[in-house]
């Protein structure tokens, strides 16, 4: 069987209206950050023809501005070498000792970085500012395990994700206070609507269209799961941050659709839809948790694995090039080919 790797990159950041200039008129430039049917509806209304060059480069634009898909074969090799890899990784992450070093070139992207400019002071549980990560449903302690003769408990089994290794590789700090004590800073009102809510908002409209899509909800249920999402974004911050979330949901409920239409194009079949798998790693008692997106079947039989990414830059091509030998799509494979389902 032949197995791909997709990943669907969406932009969420709106496409601004035309530009218009101190004399009243329409702005031609073509360094705008719109698309092709933005300036032709501005054309219109302005009673006034496209200019070609600007029209011809936007149309151009808009196939890989907006959203963009980087997709490449996961071979067996492929599969064996990433599970001996977290196989090393894991190992490692078990002896960790806390707090454990900091890696100091990836504090500037850390949400950690207030919290652990140094060596950390006193037990994190304390620290002010700190929150339970409970949003999401990797962090169970219990692993309800579909075929297997027990429930797997974190308290007497090592269980991580791909993303639990990509975090301790990148800080083992990080990993320690994100993943083994599952906290993460609270949320400030300066943060306002980050791309990462908007990101998460636009993930919600994927997973619900595709519910929709299988059957499984109505739109009253498709609503109500949106509404939902939205609220769970706002998090503690909700009486405050909510009606600005409110403003910008709908535009990332349609990147998430369009997420799922780009990601489905082909299909002939939905498997799963952010269904959870776990497998346990060779010549140890380790498990790895994975949650794809989404796995279908294409036109001609073959598995497709699909991750969604969302960002506000523009240079998709360029953040898709990032993502080409991650080792996540390879565990996702084997998650789905040879993992158990998890009960949520």
């Amino acid at each position: 069987m032949f197995i791909t790797s997709r990943y669907i990159f969406g932009r969420i950041t709106k496409p601004k209206d035309i530009r218009i200039l101190s004399d009243g008129s329409l702005s031609h430039a073509r360094n705008q950050d719109t698309t092709a049917k933005i300036y032709t509806e501005a054309c219109a209304r302005h009673e006034i023809e496209p200019a070609p060059n600007t029209l011809k480069h936007l149309i151009e634009r808009d196939k890989h501005a907006w959203m963009y898909t980087s997709e490449y074969p996961i071979s067996g090799h492929d599969i064996d070498y990433a599970i001996e890899e977290a196989t090393e990784i894991v190992s490692k992450m078990r002896k960790q000792l806390p707090p454990g070093p900091r890696n100091s070139e990836h504090c500037f992207m850390c949400d950690w970085k207030m919290f652990c400019q140094n060596d950390p002071a006193g037990e994190i549980l304390e620290w002010i500012g700190v929150t339970n990560r409970d949003n999401y449903s990797g962090t169970q302690d219990v692993f309800k395990v579909t075929g297997y003769s027990r429930d797997l408990s974190r308290n007497s089994t090592f269980i991580t994700s791909p993303s639990g290794m990509a975090a301790y590789l990148q800080c083992p700090r990080k990993w320690l206070f994100s993943y083994k004590y599952k906290k993460s800073p609270e949320k400030t009102a300066w943060e306002s609507v980050s791309p990462r809510m908007l990101g998460t908002l636009a993930h919600a409209g994927a997973e619900t269209i595709a519910l929709f899509w299988k059957g499984m909800i109505n739109q009253q249920m498709l609503e109500e799961r949106r509404e939902e999402a939205i609220i769970n974004t706002a998090g503690e911050l909700g009486s405050e941050l909510l009606p600005h979330l409110k403003e910008h949901a709908p535009h990332a409920f349609k990147v998430g659709e369009q997420m799922f239409n780009e990601a489905t194009k082909d299909l002939k079949e939905i498997l799963h839809i952010e269904q959870r798998f776990i497998f346990r790693l060779p010549h140890c008692y380790s498990w790895v948790t994975c949650q794809p997106d989404l796995v279908g079947k294409d036109t001609h039989g073959n598995l497709v694995v699909v991750d969604y990414k969302t960002t506000g830059h523009q240079a998709l091509a360029s953040k898709a090039s990032n993502f080409l030998n991650r080792r996540a799509m390879a565990l996702y494979a084997h998650s789905v080919i040879h993992g158990k389902l998890v009960e949520e």
